[in-house]
């Protein structure tokens, strides 16, 4: 096997599937490689049982893995039998230490941005580093909301390449935003802790019937927060601000309300 001493950390490339097309993570800090359910369900891989139940990511959290697939991937023109792991925590497809090492060689061309796998030709890579760091978070359970009422979700948070990749911030802010399949629901403005596996997300219902939001329901994104130290001046300060936020956020709710 060729020495990997100056193989890349983490670049993504184009793979194929059939008819589709997808972007994986190279990525030499992981032991497995790794794809999320929705990826089997749309490309219609046939998950098979697997020994492995959970893995660890960075955070020293855990991933539920639900089982594997062994499919063909197309990689320029050089095919290969690959084994991934499937979880319903993740999202995305990550390609890693186990997969590279299948293929017995991996030649990476830096100034070029092109590697090649295995006896392909050269392909173009691209980062994988995101501009933004967010997450997904979902509905874990089934529930309903009363008419002009709000609960709390239980909701999990996706993990994802860059989540796996690195030591994510403790804490998360999700922004108030419209649940995508259910008008006039809104989750609500709120902070979160990243490593905790199940959370709470108040979620808010403006119509005149209640609302039931299904397992599985998007509920928003989330994004990393930074933990600043503050003096106690500066932090009454801040939470007189957020008084008058959530003041306004609860006059325009009133608002929804009365149109609907």
């Amino acid at each position: 096997m060729q020495d990997l001493s100056n193989k890349p950390g983490k670049i993504c490339i184009w793979v194929k599937y059939r008819q589709y097309k997808l972007s994986a993570l190279i990525d030499t800090g992981s032991d497995m490689s790794i794809a999320s359910e929705d990826i089997a369900r749309r490309m219609g891989w046939k998950v098979h049982a697997h020994r492995t139940t959970t893995v660890s990511v960075a955070n020293n959290n855990t991933m539920t893995i639900s089982g594997v697939v062994r499919v063909p991937l197309r990689i320029g023109n050089y095919r290969t039998d690959s084994e991934i792991l499937i979880s319903p925590d993740f999202e995305g497809l990550i390609l890693g230490y186990d997969w590279i090492t299948q293929q017995l060689r991996l030649d990476w061309d830096v100034p070029k941005d092109r590697m090649r796998i295995g006896t392909g030709d050269w392909i173009q890579v691209h980062s994988g580093e995101p501009f933004v760091k967010v997450r997904r978070i979902f509905a874990t359970k089934d529930i309903v909301i009363p008419a002009r009422g709000q609960v709390n979700v239980a909701a999990r948070i996706m993990h994802n390449a860059w989540s796996c990749m690195m030591q994510p911030a403790s804490y998360s802010v999700m922004e108030s935003q419209p649940v995508s399949t259910v008008e006039h629901v809104y989750s609500g403005r709120t902070l979160l802790k990243t490593q905790t596996a199940e959370l709470q997300v108040p979620v808010l219902n403006a119509r005149a019937q209640d609302m039931t939001v299904i397992r599985g329901t998007l509920l928003g994104k989330v994004f990393t927060a930074d933990t600043v130290a503050q003096s106690q001046p500066n932090h009454v300060r801040r939470m007189q601000v957020g008084e008058r936020h959530m003041r306004r956020l609860f006059s325009r709710w009133l608002t929804v309300c009365r149109l609907n």
